[in-house]
């Protein structure tokens, strides 16, 4: 009868307090998310309930920074934390929210903090509303993205361009962290999302026209001074960032480059078509270096790149997304991607290809290749610039290329088919004519010869001219040009024994 007793007083989990039911990771998430609407019903998130005396709230909170956790049962936390009927819970959780906003990859969680944002006319969530709309999400439509319509219900009358340049005017002062200046942070992304929605960069002249009376901001001045002596403005956040760096009083040597860079721009047709950030070092080196190529048409241009082509050997990549391609791929050869590239692509090109050849690059280029096939944990990559320290007869210096490898950080070795630029490499590169890394797992590995969909995303999001070097058979490297959109240049192949 006594063994009888306790099993009829034993307890079930529909019979557990809510709190209890919550915290076991072993329950269903359909369980916990019921319990979770029991403790909303029946107290606020911060009395204390339960056999441990923890508040609801410090369970919540907790549960909400987990990534790992079930998606819907961190939005319900973060919904009840942002609804909880004491008004300091409420106060801590839009904190929270603010910072988990920017980076949160659950769209849940995401949906759920934008709309009570919007819903409850929170406009101080516009910083970071405007920084979780800087994120890219492939296959939902502008105007279905719920940060957009948060920024309008918190932002009437404006548009979402006059939103975000008003964050990238006035962004949030706070202080800067583990070396990271949080203010620049917001201005970047408040940028990447006019680069997405203002692709031709109309609204922003137009605006930046209207900030005329805005003085003393260091970044502004930067975005001006570029338009007018570089006939540029950055298009991506991480252009933006280059660029404050391209002018930082801190950096002496950037106004001697800024006055070449401006001067050899000035040298440049009407016709050169849209100049970027990245053209710069590429026009600033061929004035000096090559000066004949700024007086040169398009069409002699070209003509130059194809005779260096001409007895060369291409390899067309053919595994998309680790699959092989069936059926016709867009081709990778010079002839027919030159519809593509404007005068000034072609100068870029033309000072990278020179770059890459010459013999002292080349053997940097396969000692770094044997490095990276020997190491599986990360792909290697880093820059190609030229460096001013080769003296002449006369007391000056020329210009000589050199390729400087960047190891990624440890916590950034994601596996032997990815590179990610580590902060160093990106804060160096302020004068490089491109970025490269390598595709050399193997040594005949040719149907992986030219940039992945990640590549061409990173250079899109960096605005950079990269170039990929792919291992093809023992002592030989093919070489691919590829800058943001989807062009790619086969520019033939390397090797190790010329």
């Amino acid at each position: 009868m006594g063994v009888l007793a306790l099993a009829g007083c034993s307890t079930t989990s529909s019979e557990r307090p809510p709190l209890s039911v919550l915290r076991d990771t072993s329950e269903s998430a359909s369980r916990r998310l019921q319990a979770v609407s029991d403790l909303r019903a029946s107290q606020g998130a911060a009395e204390q309930v339960g056999v441990d005396a923890v508040a609801p709230r410090d369970v919540y909170k907790e549960i909400a920074w987990t990534t790992g956790q079930p998606a819907a049962l961190r939005a319900a936390v973060v919904d009840a934390l942002l609804n909880d009927r004491d008004q300091a819970v409420v106060d801590d959780a839009k904190e929270m929210a603010k910072l988990m906003l920017p980076k949160e990859g659950t769209r849940e969680v995401v949906v759920a903090i934008c709309r009570n944002a919007g819903t409850k006319g929170w406009s101080d969530f516009t910083p970071a509303i405007v920084r979780a709309y800087s994120r890219t999400l492939p296959g939902v439509e502008e105007t279905d993205r719920v940060e957009r319509l948060a920024l309008l219900d918190l932002n009437p009358g404006r548009s979402i361009e006059e939103i975000a340049f008003g964050v990238f005017l006035d962004p949030p002062k706070l202080p800067p962290t583990e070396a990271i200046d949080w203010t620049m942070r917001h201005r970047a992304d408040a940028w990447n999302v006019l680069a997405r929605v203002d692709p031709q960069g109309t609204a922003r002249a137009a605006m930046l026209d209207r900030a005329a009376d805005v003085k003393g901001d260091a970044v502004l001045d930067a975005v001006r001074a570029a338009r007018a002596d570089l006939r540029t403005i950055p298009v991506t956040g991480d252009e933006l960032t280059w660029l404050a760096s391209l002018r930082s009083p801190s950096r002496k040597e950037d106004a001697g480059w800024w006055k070449q860079a401006a001067a050899a721009v000035a040298k440049t047709p009407p016709d050169a078509g849209d100049l970027r950030l990245r053209h710069l070092e590429p026009l600033r080196w061929t004035s000096v270096a090559a000066p004949e190529r700024l007086s040169m048409s398009r069409d002699q241009l070209a003509s130059l790149v194809q005779e260096r082509l001409a007895d060369r050997r291409f390899h067309q990549r053919s595994v998309a997304e680790g699959k092989r391609v069936d059926g016709p791929v867009k081709s990778e050869r010079f002839e027919r991607r030159l519809a593509e590239l404007s005068w000034v692509d072609l100068i870029a090109i033309l000072a990278i290809d020179e770059a890459i050849r010459q013999p002292h690059v080349t053997r940097a280029l396969f000692a770094q290749a044997r490095a990276d096939r020997a190491d599986t944990s990360t792909e290697y990559g880093g820059l190609v610039a030229y460096r001013r320290d080769a003296p002449t007869a006369d007391g000056g210096s020329v210009d000589r290329a050199v390729v400087m490898l960047y190891m990624p950080r440890s916590s950034q070795r994601c596996g032997d088919t990815q590179f990610v630029a580590s902060d160093e490499m990106l804060a160096a590169s302020d004068h490089a004519i491109a970025h490269y890394h390598f595709h050399v797992q193997k040594e005949r590995n040719a149907e992986y010869a030219g940039p992945s969909d990640g590549d061409f995303d990173y250079a899109t999001r960096h605005g950079r001219g990269c170039l990929v070097f792919t291992s093809v058979t023992e002592g030989v490297l093919a070489v691919d040009y590829y800058h943001p959109g989807d062009l790619v240049v086969d520019l033939g192949t390397i090797s190790r024994d010329p």
